[in-house]
């Protein structure tokens, strides 16, 4: 599974992956939301949502921390 995290002009997060309804819940859970212009997830760039995300993420058991 393959899931691209970068920072926007803007400073917040963007989350791109190909459509996968375990990873959308956990992006939801996490507070991120869908950017439909742009296509992508967007998250705000904060220690706490990226630890959110992360946690997140691990628990879909599509990644690992490795």
């Amino acid at each position: 599974m393959k899931l691209l995290i970068s920072q926007k002009p803007d400073g917040n997060l963007s989350i791109a992956f190909y459509y996968n309804e375990r990873i959308i819940a956990a992006l939801k859970s996490a507070r991120c939301w869908w950017e439909p212009d742009d296509k992508v997830w967007i998250a705000a760039n904060t220690p706490t949502t990226r630890k959110n995300i992360l946690a997140a993420l691990l628990q879909t058991g599509l990644f690992t921390r490795d």
